[in-house]
């Protein structure tokens, strides 16, 4: 049996506890609850986990009196949004073990709530096989009106399943909450929802014509709005631009104040565009940034009249496209589109016989966004005009440094958590560790991005690189804009990782394939 380490002070001993309790559940629950109790008290990143630990044993112990009141305070303090099974099946028990017609009713709620909010999980399968019984123990009156699951229940289903991309279970859940609900709201909710899971089916032309009735039927700004963009979508890769550009139109002029009807702008433009109507599409992207002064498709629309215009041989007033784009903010918000709109600058700075410019605007580009596409590119065109124009670019990345990385002492390194984190590390628990590092962060006096590096390196050194990956590449991405050397490199180290390194690079060797392309795959 797990038994807690030696001497109260070492980090490991609070989740040491715990994992022994939970061991004892199986054996003696009473005594599991006194062994958890007083981890419910301390305050650390696995109090939570104790407390639903603590209930459940009580539970299973037939402390009833005990474990109620903190069952109800811990679904209490829950997001009304998640399953919360660890809490909602052991008071569902209880409750289902009284005489009380409400006790049971109660009872079937928390297993709807288990069974609707997390339908994939086995504690969902769990609360499912709970219900027959419960039901049949009811009087007619209310086992008639509780037999299925409310409007609302079915509607947490379908959301989760959308959630988890089962799209064709989606549709059908969506569907049949469409089909019984009372309420104009959640039918159109659920009607828009089904539209969007069939879009997601790739069956576009039946997708199409969903999501144009809800968007007729339904007067909800948000439903209209996005039942008319997905439905332009899917008329455009149905390859019936006309209808598209309706529903585009139709967004606009019913939903102007919407995040959506600049973007609905932009694409029913370059549809106008592609049917060969150049004068209409420039006319509705020159006059996008002034119609949507708030919105975030103004450097698309900027590099697309630049990029016509380039097409039809007017170099100076692409040029000016771009530098507008450039000015105000390209919105080159991927990573395969960072520096873009300076890459074709450049080129139109070359081609209207301005090379020193071009040859600075390209370095820059090697400066600003290192390693992005366009940077590489950029190269590419510094090296055409001069080898040593390309290396002179190099050059300002600097060395390339090791692969170690510091940080600055902080306050937070001093605190039980984060030296419960890095123990946790050290033997592997990386679930156990997250909880740790986000209760670090989340009651640090300088919760800055610094502190998530710190996170991300650890996750790194742990051989957690899913964990340091998403970190990086998904929140600290200004990395970027700096080069992979010297200090930083270990940076860029982290946010792509060469994970496996060991096993490809025996593989290469045994193999006439260099380490490197195998990376690439």
């Amino acid at each position: 049996m797990t038994t807690p380490t030696e001497g109260a002070e070492h980090p490991l001993a609070p989740w040491a506890r715990l994992l022994r309790a939970r061991i004892m559940m199986e054996g003696d629950a009473a005594l599991a609850a006194e062994e958890v109790a007083p981890l419910t008290e301390l305050d650390w990143a696995g109090r939570d986990d104790a407390r639903d630990l603590q209930a459940a044993a009580w539970v299973e112990a037939g402390e009833v009196e005990r474990a109620e009141p903190l069952l109800r305070a811990l679904l209490a303090e829950s997001s009304a949004s998640s399953a919360r099974a660890s809490v909602a099946l052991p008071l569902a028990q209880l409750l289902a073990q009284r005489d009380e017609v409400d006790a049971k009713v109660e009872a079937i709620r928390l297993l709807r709530r288990v069974a609707t909010r997390a339908p994939l999980s086995s504690a969902a399968r769990e609360a499912e096989e709970r219900l027959p019984a419960l039901l049949a123990a009811l009087p007619p009156e209310r086992r008639r009106d509780l037999r299925e699951p409310t409007p609302e229940e079915a509607f947490a289903r379908a959301e989760a399943l959308s959630s988890a991309m089962r799209w064709d279970d989606a549709e059908a859940a969506f569907h049949e909450v469409a089909q019984r609900a009372e309420d104009d709201g959640l039918q159109c909710q659920a009607r828009y929802q089904e539209g969007r899971a069939i879009y997601y089916r790739r069956q576009r032309g039946r997708a199409a014509q969903h999501l144009a009735v809800v968007a007729r039927d339904c007067a909800q700004e948000e439903v209209r709005a996005w039942s008319r963009y997905l439905a332009g979508k899917a008329y455009a890769a149905s390859g019936d631009h006309e209808l598209a550009r309706q529903q585009y139109g139709l967004l606009e002029e019913q939903t102007p104040g919407h995040s959506l009807a600049d973007d609905a702008r932009y694409r029913g433009a370059l549809l106008l565009g592609e049917d060969g109507d150049e004068d209409a599409m420039v006319e509705r992207l020159r006059t996008l940034p002034s119609t949507y002064p708030g919105g975030d498709m103004h450097g698309h629309a900027r590099f697309m009249l630049a990029w016509r215009a380039r097409r039809a041989g007017q170099r100076e007033e692409a040029l000016a496209h771009l530098e507008g784009a450039l000015a105000e903010g390209t919105q080159e918000d991927r990573e395969d589109l960072h520096g873009r709109a300076a890459y074709w600058r450049a080129v139109l700075l070359l081609e209207l016989e301005r090379p020193d410019e071009a040859r600075e605007a390209w370095t820059e580009l090697v400066e600003t966004h290192p390693l992005s596409y366009y940077a590489q590119q950029a190269l590419v065109r510094l090296s055409e005009l001069s080898p040593a124009a390309a290396e002179s670019a190099r050059a300002r990345w600097g060395s390339r440094g090791d692969a170690s990385i510091t940080f600055a002492w902080r306050e937070d390194f001093d605190t039980p958590a984060f030296g419960r984190a890095l123990a946790l590390l050290e033997v592997g628990a990386i679930e156990e560790a997250k909880q740790e590092l986000a209760y670090v962060r989340e009651r640090s006096n300088a919760a800055d991005d610094e502190l998530r590096w710190v996170e991300a390196s650890l996750y790194d050194r742990a051989g957690a690189y899913p964990e340091a990956v998403y970190l990086t590449r998904r929140f600290l991405d200004a990395f970027l804009t700096a080069p992979p050397t010297d200090d930083h490199y270990a940076r860029w180290r982290i946010a792509y990782p060469r994970a496996y390194a060991d096993v490809i690079e025996r593989a290469a060797q045994d193999r006439p394939v260099p380490a490197e392309l195998i990376f690439a795959i």
